[in-house]
């Protein structure tokens, strides 16, 4: 019954989602300030036109730098009022950095000349109006970004390629909807490689090569992805699906948990934080995309999926470590009945109830974000089909899930439930970390001779390796404790059997 409500539930908000975004809102034309502004930056490139024209390279390519340097206050100006023109601009920009490279005073006077005419364009008008000015980027314009980072590598302009990476992992979230819901394979991959990426340019050694070789990965892996046209039903059922199943882990023990030792009102807690965390993550979607736009709330997403995901491993290392002692009490009914308060008193309970919401919050936010994504892309009835396929998936999974665990004898499930719980604290550990290198909390160094493991979040950074590692290496130091103690406890008895 709980979980055909909290099924309704959802469908019912994401269909209100869903209505709320396909409402037309009020479009926009572009930017008088932006035209102004690039036309006054012009002037540098004009300069820079002729004293290349001169052979006079070292004083066109400090032209070039006044216009690249102008461009960073007004770029956003640009994007807002036509993401064409902005990825054109860009695309001309990285050519200009790659003809300094080559110092050759005629592909520089050309290059200059090309981004002068893109310049021209946008003045004129000649490129497609934004209309919206919280347009998010498509996944083309995305691409365009990485290339244009991709040629400044090339360029050896290592302080603007960074810069231009910070840029791509703020814009991510404009895009990464439309990269999970074709490959979660390449969107895995892409959101890791772009922190590393991010500190191979920043260590004090660049290492141009193989940040190079990951950006160009990086390309290679979304233009198959940006040719693709058309998304089925299926494309927004796996969206849930894919995202929920962690939640669903975290919030099915604790169910299971709360109907084996018969307590209503827990499931009633863990319920309710599972269905508040599902209206707040539809809320915070609808800020995002009526509110902000999704480039400049990029960082402000990888803040929240890292410090739910770094608070929620806190809990489940806790909730881990009080299953695994649970494990251990030969009569478990009589515990439970003699110590009902103190084993699940409403302050236990609040805490489940955290958990659940955290659980979710950090899926469902990611979860609305990616579906908001397919909105245009979609018929109406297609994607709330596939919403519905998704989440009566999940449901049918959760009633499966808590059966099985209900039928499980009570030492085995607490084994078993002390082990998925541990393995999602593992991983929340090292997403939750990530999601703070990508949000510049924290460092991105990366160090190249550690592994890459999706199914851990497992990155190669020690700032997230370490914390993993030492989780597990206390589970470890955990069971061999108990094992021992055990043995001794039962060589105890055993003697004392023998006294007697």
């Amino acid at each position: 019954m709980m979980i055909k409500k909290m099924f309704a539930l959802s469908l019912t908000l994401v269909t209100l989602l869903y209505i709320a975004l396909a409402t037309p809102v009020s479009t926009y034309a572009a930017s008088s300030t932006a035209t102004s502004d690039v036309a006054k930056a012009e002037a540098f490139i004009d300069q820079a036109i002729k004293l290349a024209g001169e052979n006079k390279l070292d004083q066109a390519k400090s032209s070039y730098q006044k216009f690249n340097d102008r461009w960073y206050k007004i770029e956003d100006g640009v994007r807002e009022s036509s993401s064409e023109a902005y990825a054109d601009i860009e695309e001309k920009m990285g050519q200009v950095s790659f003809s300094f490279m080559q110092n050759k005073a005629g592909s520089a006077v050309n290059a200059l000349k090309s981004l002068k005419a893109a310049n021209e364009k946008f003045i004129d008008g000649r490129y497609a109006s934004g209309n919206n000015i919280k347009k998010n980027v498509s996944l083309t314009d995305f691409i365009a970004l990485l290339t244009n980072t991709k040629s400044l590598i090339e360029s050896n302009n290592v302080q603007e390629a960074s810069e231009k990476m910070a840029e791509v992992k703020s814009t991510w979230l404009s895009v990464e909807g439309n990269v999970v819901s074709k490959s979660k394979s390449v969107y895995d991959s892409t959101e890791r490689d772009m922190v590393t990426v991010s500190a191979l340019l920043k260590a004090n050694q660049p290492n141009t090569d193989k940040a190079l070789k990951l950006t160009n990965q990086m390309i290679n892996d979304l233009k198959p992805l940006a040719a693709q046209k058309g998304y089925s039903i299926w494309d927004a059922a796996l969206i849930p699906i894919r995202e929920g199943l962690e939640a669903l882990l975290v919030v099915g023990a604790l169910l299971s948990f709360s109907k084996k030792s018969n307590r209503p009102k827990a499931r009633k807690w863990i319920i309710g934080g599972v269905s508040t965390a599902i209206l707040a993550s539809i809320i915070l979607a609808l800020i995002v995309t009526f509110v902000f736009s999704s480039i400049s709330f990029g960082d402000n997403n990888f803040l929240i999926v890292g410090w739910t995901g770094v608070i929620a491993a806190a809990m489940l290392l806790y909730v881990s470590y009080w299953l695994h002692r649970q494990s251990h009490i030969s009569n478990w009914t009589q515990y439970i009945r003699d110590k009902s308060e103190a084993a699940l008193g409403t302050g236990k309970m609040f805490s489940f109830a955290l958990l659940a919401f955290l659980a979710v919050f950090r899926e469902g936010t990611e979860t609305v974000l990616f579906l908001i994504g397919l909105v245009q892309h979609m018929t109406p009835l297609n994607l709330l089909l596939g919403i519905g396929l998704g989440l009566g998936t999940l449901a049918v999974i959760a009633l499966i899930y808590i059966k099985i665990g209900v039928r499980i004898p009570m030492k085995p499930f607490f084994v078993l439930s002390s082990l998925i719980v541990f393995y999602l604290c593992v991983k929340f550990t090292g997403s939750g970390i990530h999601g703070l290198q990508l949000a510049g909390i924290i460092p991105s160094k990366v160090d190249m001779s550690l592994p890459s493991i999706s199914l851990l979040s497992f990155y190669p950074s020690w700032y997230s390796a370490v914390p993993q590692l030492l989780l597990v290496a206390g589970a470890l130091a955990l069971i061999i404790y108990t094992f021992i103690k055990n043995i001794k406890n039962k060589a105890a008895e055993q003697r004392e059997e023998i006294a007697n």
